[in-house]
Formats: structure tokens, sequence, C-alpha cells
């Protein structure tokens, strides 16, 4: 993968190997370059990936990461 795009989407297709879904709170909270750069990143490791996209959503005042939800699916 030399690429990652990031989009809002309803549907789409991809010939991707990867594919990362994710609670819609992730645009307000990370922004695009930093996901794309943990997906370059992490892009062989999707538990990786997915944990660190969690993390890198910052916890409200009550130290919970709301909304932060990350589903990695590394594809054949």
């Amino acid at each position: 993968m030399r690429s990652a795009a990031v989009a809002t989407v309803s549907e789409t297709w991809t010939r991707s190997t990867l594919v990362v879904l994710m609670t819609d709170g992730f645009p307000d909270q990370v922004p695009h370059g930093a996901m794309e750069a943990l997906a370059l990143r992490y892009q062989d490791d999707p538990q990786a990936l997915s944990e660190a996209l969690v993390a890198a959503a910052p916890p409200g005042a009550d130290g919970v990461r709301d909304g932060a939800t990350a589903l990695v699916i590394r594809r054949g």
C-alpha cells in the first residue's frame, strides 16, 4: 500500500487490501492526515491500526473516548 484515502461515505467500492470502518466521531476528533499516517504505518497489522486509531482520539473530560470505535479488515 502506497497511499491511504480517508472519506466519510455510507457506501463505497474499493480494491484496497485494507478497509477501515470507524464510528462517525472520528473525523471530528482525529485529523484526516493523522488517520492516513496511521493507516500507512500499521498497514500490515490490523489490530495495531485499530488500537492506534482509537488511541488517537482524545478522551473527553470523563476520560472516555466517546464514539471512538475502529474495525480494520485486511482483504486477500
